[in-house]
């Protein structure tokens, strides 16, 4: 599988949202980057790809090195969807 061309579109309402639309609309959002990532992830492009974490990225929860940037894309949405 190998993707050409993503497009993501958003509307917007003039009334405003109320407490319960508002969250909808967050889950929504996250729901679709969670499934944006883990098709990139499975993309034979991004799955043959490494990323490098520099050192000063520890502070932030990831560790220093050469990883698949596939399995990173995954493990991110794994992360955003809990």
């Amino acid at each position: 599988m190998t993707i050409h061309k993503i497009k993501i579109v958003t509307t917007s309402t003039s009334q405003k949202d109320t407490g319960k639309e508002k969250g909808l609309k967050k889950r929504q959002k996250r729901e679709a980057l969670v499934s944006t990532l883990r098709l990139l992830a499975m993309d034979k492009h991004f799955k043959k790809r490494t990323v490098l974490i520099p050192d000063a990225c520890e502070k932030y929860g990831f560790v220093q090195g050469n990883h698949n940037l596939g399995k990173l894309l995954y493990f991110l949405a794994d992360m955003l969807e809990e």
